[in-house]
């Protein structure tokens, strides 16, 4: 007889596979991990400043270091979150910086990322795989 702990497990370790094969996330987005180019912009020799990662937990740019993305609120498909990194990746100093942004899915691999300075679309490189944290 199983007790309803050993059920939960069992259920639980039977989805897992599930879970991961169709993006199950725990970051503050539903999207796919992986490096995400503005739209228009080849995979293969992208800009610094049209890229950003994503790898499952936190969003990041290409000279950006120990970040950590938080959930601020969420309306339908529109996603506020905040990114704190030690760099931002735009030649200032090493030290903890924050920037909010605002972002529309439109699927796991494509959304719009809006911030201060600009708003954009991007879309996941195909076949990229997540990225190692820069921090």
């Amino acid at each position: 007889m199983q007790t309803p702990t050993s059920f939960a497990l069992t259920v639980l370790l039977v989805a897992a596979p599930a879970f991961a094969s169709t993006g199950f996330h725990r970051g503050p987005l539903p999207i796919t991990p992986g490096t995400y180019v503005r739209a228009g912009t080849p995979c293969n020799d992208p800009s610094l400043a049209a890229i950003f990662a994503y790898d499952g937990h936190a969003l990041s740019g290409p000279h950006a270091s120990q970040c950590h993305s938080t959930l601020i609120s969420r309306h339908g498909a529109t996603y506020r979150v905040r990114t704190t990194c030690a760099a931002m990746g735009d030649g200032t100093e090493a030290r903890a910086q924050s920037e909010t942004q605002v972002f529309t899915l439109h699927s796991p691999t494509s959304l719009s990322r809006h911030n201060d300075r600009d708003g954009a679309e991007y879309r996941l490189c195909p076949g990229s795989t997540p990225p190692v944290p820069y921090g």
